[in-house]
This record gives structure tokens, C-alpha cells and sequence, in this order.
């Protein structure tokens, strides 16, 4: 399945002095994948002290749900982790449910959370599967890390070399007690998603929703490069980006059926006399899971712009829409840095910010103002909501169409 780049830019009119151009690059899939991949998946459940009652029998139950999705050419890895990590299956095919399931059952609570070395026994796990396989980890957890590496730092780097080994991880923090910038470092280092779970209850249907994306994936280890003329600067807000003589390497990763991945930005231009110009083209690498192949698809998308130096048409072609989520991402990157040193006057600047100038979608807007009330009511911010916020304006999915064949069915 071929994979499409469209561009919509904050303005259509540059000065002649020179300028800034906010712009958001959508890199679309088609409606539905006419072949599905094979999935290695590894799941790492806490099962440390505070999992124990309601929160372990939900992750069982959620993972047990998740194992209803697989089919027999899937690849499941399994562990439970508390101060050790105990491989209940590694790289396994699917091809007993049951067996799998009966062995989650038998999940008993231990002391202490290694959370370092279950990350890196899960994603490791991942890579002896077939090279054509799509490579995924859900990683749950309650608690702060007690044993083993902890900080935020080696994290990253860890979760950093997933991904570059085409690993995206999922992380779950259940209840308040987790380290969520651990947890959102784990996934944005890795492209992954990281959720805020705050009732048990949910879990189930996280892990679900997750696996059936996981499944629909038709475009893997996705690359946009943005190749600018000479002169021309780049900025990229809210991802991880990789800046190599002047091109800016965007790592999107997975990209499911049916979905659209905004990448958020700004083109620092120049001075140049009026005309039209091209400004950057756009390159796309990504590895198509129905051939099998390595996709190079150069220059399918041109950034221009008019250089003018009349100040009425300047004020003219202004897209605010653009501008508003490119601002927003901005704020988001000040959101997660604020939390990470926290800063709480400038999370709730912030976040004020960002109710004011964007138009969010219900469920986002719903997050923003629970967030805002629950600090008008007690003067505490929940940070993992906002992370969670965060996370979900930066990682620029939205679906195009309902998802379909979701084969989970104990639903």
C-alpha cells in the first residue's frame, strides 16, 4: 500500500527580509490494508506488590483479551517483572491461546520493580523474530522503578536504540504512583504511545485498541525527510528528529490503515527578492508490509512560498488554523520540560495557553478541561494527564476512516 504526503502551510506570503512559515505535513495511508503483517509482541506486566487485587486482574484480563486479537502466524513473548524479570513465553508462536492464557493466570505478586530491565528484556525479545515482522511492546506498570537502573536519561537512550532497531513501545501507568516522565520519555524515545490509566477498569480496552492497530500497520520504520534549498532552516516540534547537512530526518515509524500522522513545524527563510520559490521538497522512505520492500518515494511533496514585500498581502493567505497547532506543539514540548523539572506555573501557563488558541478534538478537550478544573478546584495538577495530553497532540494521528476487523472475540 502506497503511502501520500499532503502540506498545508500557516501562510501563503513571505516577506522579503525573510520569515517564518508554520507548516503541517500529513502522511497518509489508504483505507484498508489488503494485507496484514505478522506481529512479534512482547507484554511486560508488573507484577510487584501495589498490582496486587484489581489492577493485576485487569492487566491479565487485558492481556488475555489482547492474545484473542493474535493469529497463529503471530509472535508473543511474555513476562512478569517485580525486583526480576520472569519470562513466562519468549518468541513464541501463537498457536494455543489457551496455553498462553492459563499461564497469565498463574501471574503471582513478588517485591520490588526492575522497570529498566523489563523494558530491555521485552524489546530485545522482539528483534529474533523474522524481518518482516511488525515489532511491538506493551509495558505496564503501577509503581516507581525500586531496583536497577532509574534514571530518566538511561531510559531514553534504551528506549532510543528500540526504535532504531524498528521498536515502538506502548506504556501503560496505572493509578498515580507511577514515574510518568519515565514513562513518556520510554515512548516518545521510541515513537511508541504512553497512556495515563487511571481506573483498572480501562485497561482492557487500551490493550485492545493497541493490538488492532498494531495489526492494521501497512507502512513500517517510516522516515520523512524534509530537504530544504539552500539558506532555508528547519524546525521540528513535539518529535524526535534527526538534522543531517541541513535535511531534517522525521523517524514516524508505524503507519496503520486508515490513519493520517501530522508532523508539526516551521521553515526559518531567508531574505529574497519577490517571486514565487520553492523552499523544500519532501522524501519518503518507509518499508511496505504487502511486498515486503523499501519504498523510496523523492519528492513527493513541495513546500513554496510567494516572497512579497507588500505588507497588505503579508497579512492575506494567513492559515490560523496551521499557526494554532504549530504553537500548540511548541507549548507541548515547554509542557513536558516543565514537568520534567517541576515547574507547575508554567505547566498551567501553559496549558491555559493551549485551551485558548487551539480547537482541540472532544476527547482532548475533555483531558484540558479536567485538568484546568481539578487545579481551580484543589490548586494541584495532575501531570500525568498532561503528559498524557502531551503525548497524544505530538504523536499527530487521527483516524480517516473506523477502524474495521478488530478480531478480539470475547467482545
Amino acid at each position: 500500500m502506497s503511502l501520500n504526503v499532503e502540506v498545508d502551510l500557516g501562510v501563503s506570503y513571505v516577506s522579503t527580509s525573510g520569515g517564518r512559515v508554520p507548516f503541517i505535513i500529513r502522511v497518509k495511508s489508504g483505507e484498508t490494508a489488503r494485507f496484514r503483517a505478522p506481529l512479534s509482541l512482547a507484554i511486560a506486566i508488573d507484577v510487584s506488590e501495589s498490582m496486587r487485587g484489581h489492577k493485576l486482574e485487569m492487566a491479565k484480563e487485558a492481556a488475555k483479551r489482547a492474545i484473542n486479537c493474535l493469529e497463529e502466524k503471530d509472535i508473543l513473548s511474555l513476562y512478569a517483572f517485580s525486583g526480576h524479570v520472569e519470562p513466562i513465553a519468549e518468541n513464541v508462536y501463537v498457536t494455543s491461546k489457551e496455553w498462553f492464557k492459563y499461564h497469565i493466570d498463574m501471574l503471582k505478586i513478588h517485591a520490588f520493580t526492575n522497570l529498566f530491565e523489563a523494558l530491555n528484556r521485552s524489546w530485545r525479545a522482539v528483534l529474533k523474530s523474522p524481518q518482516n515482522y511488525v515489532r511491538r511492546v506493551l509495558l505496564l506498570t503501577d509503581g516507581q522503578p525500586t531496583v536497577g537502573e532509574r534514571s530518566v536519561e538511561a531510559f531514553s537512550r534504551e528506549s532510543g536504540e528500540a526504535f532504531s532497531n524498528g521498536v515502538s513501545i506502548v506504556c501503560y501507568g496505572i493509578g498515580e504512583d507511577y514515574n510518568e516522565n519515565i514513562l513518556y520519555t520510554i515512548a516518545r524515545s521510541s515513537n511508541g504511545m504512553f497512556r495515563h490509566v487511571d481506573d483498572p477498569n480501562q485497561i482492557v480496552e487500551h490493550f485492545v485498541y493497541d493490538v488492532s492497530q498494531m495489526l492494521s500497520t501497512v507502512a513500517n520504520n517510516t522516515i520523512l525527510r524534509i530537504i530544504p534549498v539552500q539558506g532555508v532552516k528547519i524546525a521540528i516540534y513535539g518529535r524526535n528528529y534527526n538534522v543531517v547537512e541541513s535535511i531534517a530526518e522525521v523517524p514516524i515509524g508505524g503507519v496503520e490503515a486508515n490513519t493520517a500522522v501530522e508532523i508539526y513545524g516551521e521553515l526559518f527563510t531567508p531574505p529574497r527578492i519577490e517571486g514565487v520559490y520553492r523552499l523544500a521538497s519532501i522524501e519518503l522512505i518507509y518499508d511496505d508490509v504487502a511486498s515486503n520492500m523499501q519504498k523510496i518515494i523523492s519528492n513527493i511533496a513541495e513546500i513554496k512560498a510567494t516572497y512579497t514585500a507588500n505588507s497588505e498581502l503579508l497579512s492575506k493567505g494567513v492559515n490560523k488554523a496551521v499557526i494554532d497547532k504549530v504553537l500548540a506543539l511548541i507549548k507541548t514540548e515547554e509542557i513536558s520540560q516543565a514537568i520534567a523539572r517541576g515547574d507547575t506555573k508554567t505547566l498551567t501557563v501553559k496549558l491555559e495557553e493551549i485551551g485558548k488558541t487551539v480547537v482541540l478534538d472532544p476527547a482532548k478537550t475533555q483531558i484540558l478541561k479536567d485538568i484546568l478544573d481539578e487545579y481551580g478546584k484543589t490548586r494541584k495538577l495532575d501531570t500525568k494527564e498532561a503528559l498524557y495530553l502531551t503525548m497524544t497532540l505530538q504523536q499527530g494521528k487521527t483516524q480517516i476512516l473506523p477502524r474495521r476487523n478488530v478480531k478480539d472475540s470475547s467482545i
